[in-house]
Parts: structure tokens; C-alpha cells; sequence
């Protein structure tokens, strides 16, 4: 036996803990994890009543990888809007809420670095309609989980170009954020979902589209891969500018 190490013991084992939590606004069980920003709980939800709002989160200690975030909201019909969808200051993704009053729902996910520098978080929402103008954003419920290989997973890279990247992403019937690589390096970029109506006219959710824009031009040559988070390739990915 000599030679053989506890593993429990090996300080370089490191305890992680799973995540997995649920929390709902449409009733006041989770209403003291809102923090300022929102209005009135109602029997469907709670909306934004301020420009930006956070919800309180915490974790039981440090994540095993990335973790995905889905988000229920109901758009109240009033002018479409754009939030930046923020966690502990880190920007996540930007989403298009539309003008019709539907339930909607999409996929992000918060890195595993970020997760674990805090086990309370901040997630943040901030629309980028003024004070006078309401937000139609109202928030019904948050899914927080360690991230897996998702069913249904299918999308498609549209176009490349030197200042931006456009398609289209699936997981699980609900769109979802991507990651994107130039030259094998992954490439700082604003994520931005899009409403298309050829998606929704093939049975897809309509506003799984995407605007990718790098923060500095892409130069001339470059190859560009777009994947799911997992590591699964879009179609027509890689491409080229």
C-alpha cells in the first residue's frame, strides 16, 4: 500500500458543488430575490419598471463548468426593446423583445470563471429604453443548470463578414448564445438576438436569431468558428471573411 494516496486527501482535489435552482416571479416566493429596478409582482410575473434591475443569486459553492441560464419573461406589448443581459458586470448577451404580448423564453450561459469568482451573483437586466418609456420586459422565472449536451440543437451560420456575423441557434426549442473563435482564439464579441420570420415559417422559435459583433474587424482571411457551448459546430462553420 505504500505509494497510494488518499484521493479525499489530495489537496489538489477541489470540491464543487452542483447547480441546480429554480426561481419564479409570478408569485411572491422568490419576490425578496429581486433587487431595485422592478415593479409589482402580478398572477403572471414581475416587470421592469426601472432602465436596469438585478435578481440576487447564490450558489452552494464553486460550479463543476459553465452553467445555463434560461430565461422566461413575457413581452407586455408595449415598443419593442433591448436588454443586455449582464452577470457580476460581465455582459452575457443582448436580447430583442418584440412588440407582441407573447411569453418568450432564451438560453445564455455564464461562464464557469465567472460563476466561481463570488457564490453570490448579480444577474442583471438594463433596457435601452428611457426612463419615461417603460420596458415591455416583465420576468415570470429563471432556470439555473449545470451545463449538458442539450436535444435538438441545430444552426446555422448565415453570413461572415469583417464586422459582423449573422445565423441562427436551437438548443431544446428555445434560442441560445453561442461561441465564437477566429483562428482558433475565441474572438470578443456583442451577441445580439434577432426576430426572423423564414424561422418561424420553418417551426423554429422565431427570435433564434443572431448578430454577432466582434469588438475590433475581423481581418480579411480569417476563419471563424461559431459552436454551441459544448463544443458542437454550427452548420456552415467554420466559415470566412
Amino acid at each position: 500500500m505504500i505509494g497510494i494516496r488518499n484521493p479525499i486527501s489530495d489537496g489538489k482535489t477541489e470540491a464543487t458543488s452542483p447547480v441546480h435552482q429554480t426561481l419564479r416571479f409570478d408569485s411572491r416566493q422568490d419576490r425578496s430575490r429581486l433587487e431595485s429596478g422592478w415593479g409589482r409582482t402580478e398572477g403572471w410575473g414581475t416587470p421592469l419598471s426601472g432602465k436596469t434591475a438585478s435578481v440576487l443569486l447564490g450558489f452552494d459553492g464553486k460550479a463543476r463548468g459553465d452553467v445555463e441560464l434560461l430565461i422566461e419573461a413575457k413581452s407586455q406589448g408595449r415598443e419593442s426593446d433591448v436588454l443586455t443581459i449582464s452577470y457580476n458586470g460581465a455582459e452575457l448577451g443582448r436580447w430583442h423583445v418584440a412588440d407582441s404580448a407573447t411569453y418568450i423564453r432564451r438560453r445564455f450561459v455564464i461562464p464557469k470563471d465567472r460563476v466561481n469568482q463570488d457564490t453570490v451573483g448579480h444577474l442583471t437586466f438594463e433596457s435601452q429604453q428611457s426612463a419615461q418609456n417603460p420596458s415591455n420586459f416583465g420576468l415570470v422565472s429563471l432556470e439555473l443548470r449545470d451545463l449538458r449536451p442539450r436535444p435538438g440543437r441545430r444552426g446555422f451560420v448565415d453570413r461572415c463578414t469583417s464586422d459582423r456575423i449573422t445565423g441562427w441557434a436551437v438548443a431544446d426549442n428555445v434560442g441560445s448564445t453561442v461561441v465564437v473563435k477566429m483562428n482558433g482564439k475565441p474572438l470578443p464579441h456583442i451577441f445580439t438576438s434577432v426576430e426572423r420570420e423564414d424561422l418561424a415559417a420553418s417551426g423554429l422559435p422565431k427570435d433564434a436569431g443572431f448578430m454577432l459583433t466582434p469588438q475590433t474587424e475581423i481581418p480579411s482571411g480569417a476563419t471563424i468558428e461559431v459552436e454551441f457551448f459544448d463544443g458542437r459546430p454550427l452548420i456552415n462553420s467554420p466559415c470566412r471573411t
